[in-house]
C-alpha cells in the first residue's frame, strides 16, 4: 500500500508570502482564517507551506490585530505547483501577485534565476552582472522573466534604470528641464565654488528624491497592536498640484490630509516628526497641509513661504504684520483672537508650477534663511570628499537633524566626484 501511495501523483501546492510593499506596516496573513504566517516585515519572504489544492481567501491585518484586514482576496492554488505571492500595489492599493515557482531542483552546480520588478514607481529595471553583461532587459512594473540557468556561486549583481534609450528617456524627460535653473540659481546665489555646489546639489538631490519629487507626499497613519506606524502613500499627495488638480492638495473637504497635522511615523514604527499646525508660523491644521513641503529643498510653513513671496513680489509686507507667531493667542492656538495678522497665501503651489521656481525656493532657503551654513561649506576640503563631519554638519545645520545622513552623504560624495574632487 505505501509503495502504491508513493505512485500516486502530487495533489497538494506549496505557497510562500513576500511583503513588497515598502510602506506597508508588518503584516499577519491568513488562509481561511488560519494563520499562515505572522509579522512579515517588507523584504522578507515567508516558508512554504503545503496545503490542498483550491480556492483560498488570503487576509491581511496588521500585526498583532484581527479586527479589520488591510486586504481580502481570492487565490487559486492548483495542485502539482508551488506559487510566491507578492503583496504589491496596484491602483495604491494592496494586492497580492501570485506567481508559479519553478518545480525543477537545484543542484550542487546548477542554479536558476528570473526577475521581478516589484517597485511600483520605478521605471523599466534590468538586471545584469557587473562586467556589463544583462541578464534581463527593461522589465516594467510586475514583469517576470523566464528562468536563467546560473553557475552555482555568489554574484553580485546591479539593477540598471533599464540598458536602452527607453529608460533614460523616461528619465531625462522628468529632470532635463530642471538641468539649466540648477546652473542660473547657483550663480544667483552665489553657490559656485566646489564645496557650495557638491553640498546644495547633494541635500537637494535626497531633498527632491533626484529631481523626481518636488512635492512632500503623505502616508497613512495606522495603529497596530496600540502602536501609530506609517502605511502606504496617499496618491493624492502626489498628484501635480498645477496640472492635474489644478489647485493646492486640501483645497476640497474631500482632500483634508491629517497626515500633517498630526504626528508621522514610518511603516517601522519610527517617529518622523510631530504637527506642522503650530509651527513655522502655520495657523492650523489648514495651514499644516497647505503649506507642506514643496521645491528642490522643500520649502515649508507660512514663515518661509511669506518670505519668498514678498522676495519675488508676490505679497506685500505691508499685507501682515511681522512675528504674528508671538502673537499670545497664536500661542494658545486660537488665531480667532490674534491681534496681529499673519500673511494670507492663496496659490502655494507656485513653487511647483515650474521649473525654475522649483530650484530657486532651495537657493533662497539656504542664502536667505540658513545663511550660516555656507560657512559650515566653505570648511570643507577639496580632496577630503570623505569628511563626513561636514556633510553631517550641514545636515543639521539645514534640517535640524541628521535625517537621511547616509543618503545625503552618497549624494554628496557623488557630486564631488562629477566636479573631479578626490574620494
Amino acid at each position: 500500500m505505501e509503495q502504491f501511495s508513493k505512485s500516486l501523483p502530487r495533489i497538494e501546492t506549496s505557497v510562500r508570502i513576500l511583503h513588497a510593499v515598502p510602506n506597508a506596516p508588518n503584516v499577519d496573513v491568513y488562509l481561511n482564517g488560519s494563520l499562515l504566517t505572522s509579522n512579515l516585515a517588507f523584504g522578507k519572504i515567508s516558508k512554504y507551506s503545503v496545503f490542498s489544492p483550491g480556492e483560498y481567501e488570503f487576509q491581511l491585518f496588521p500585526t498583532g490585530t484581527y479586527d479589520k484586514p488591510l486586504l481580502s482576496q481570492t487565490v487559486q492554488l492548483i495542485a502539482n505547483a508551488n506559487y510566491t505571492v507578492s503583496i504589491v500595489t496596484l491602483s495604491n492599493d494592496l494586492y497580492l501577485f501570485r506567481l508559479k515557482d519553478s518545480n525543477i531542483p537545484a543542484t550542487k552546480s546548477q542554479a536558476s534565476l528570473r526577475f521581478i520588478n516589484l517597485s511600483s514607481n520605478a521605471p523599466l529595471l534590468s538586471l545584469a552582472l557587473p562586467n556589463g553583461v544583462i541578464l534581463f532587459n527593461q522589465a516594467e512594473y510586475l514583469e517576470t522573466t523566464g528562468y536563467y540557468p546560473l553557475s552555482a556561486g555568489i554574484y553580485n549583481f546591479e539593477v540598471l534604470l533599464g540598458s536602452s534609450q527607453v529608460t533614460t528617456k523616461f528619465i531625462k524627460n522628468i529632470t532635463l528641464e530642471y538641468y539649466a535653473d540648477i546652473n542660473t540659481i547657483m550663480r544667483k546665489y552665489n553657490l559656485s565654488d566646489a564645496n557650495r555646489i557638491c553640498h546644495f546639489l547633494g541635500q537637494g538631490a535626497v531633498e527632491s528624491g533626484y529631481l523626481l519629487s518636488m512635492l512632500e507626499t503623505s502616508q497613512q497613519q495606522i495603529i497596530v497592536d496600540g502602536v501609530q506606524q506609517g502605511g502606504v502613500i496617499v496618491e493624492a499627495s502626489t498628484f501635480n498640484e498645477t496640472t492635474k488638480l489644478g489647485h493646492w492638495y486640501g483645497t476640497l473637504k474631500a482632500e483634508k490630509d491629517n497626515y500633517f497635522s498630526g504626528k508621522k511615523y514610518n511603516s517601522r514604527g519610527g517617529y518622523i516628526t510631530g504637527s506642522y499646525s503650530w509651527i513655522n508660523g502655520n495657523c492650523g491644521d489648514v495651514d499644516a497641509q497647505k503649506f507642506r513641503g514643496r521645491g528642490f529643498k522643500m520649502l515649508t510653513g507660512l514663515n518661509t513661504y511669506s518670505s519668498y513671496w514678498v522676495y519675488r513680489g508676490w505679497l506685500s509686507k505691508n499685507d501682515f504684520d511681522k512675528y504674528w507667531w508671538d502673537d499670545p493667542e497664536y500661542k494658545k492656538k486660537n488665531p480667532a483672537g490674534m491681534k496681529k495678522k499673519p500673511p494670507k497665501i492663496g496659490n502655494p503651489q507656485k513653487v511647483t508650477e515650474n521649473a525654475y521656481n522649483c530650484i530657486d525656493t532651495g537657493g533662497f532657503f539656504i542664502v536667505c534663511f540658513k545663511s550660516k551654513v555656507l560657512k559650515i561649506m566653505d570648511e570643507d576640503k577639496i580632496g577630503k570628499s570623505d569628511d563626513d563631519s561636514i556633510i553631517l554638519k550641514v545636515t543639521k545645520n539645514i534640517n535640524g537633524a541628521d535625517k537621511g545622513i547616509a543618503e545625503r552623504k552618497i549624494a554628496t560624495k557623488k557630486s564631488k566626484e562629477m566636479i573631479d574632487d578626490e574620494v
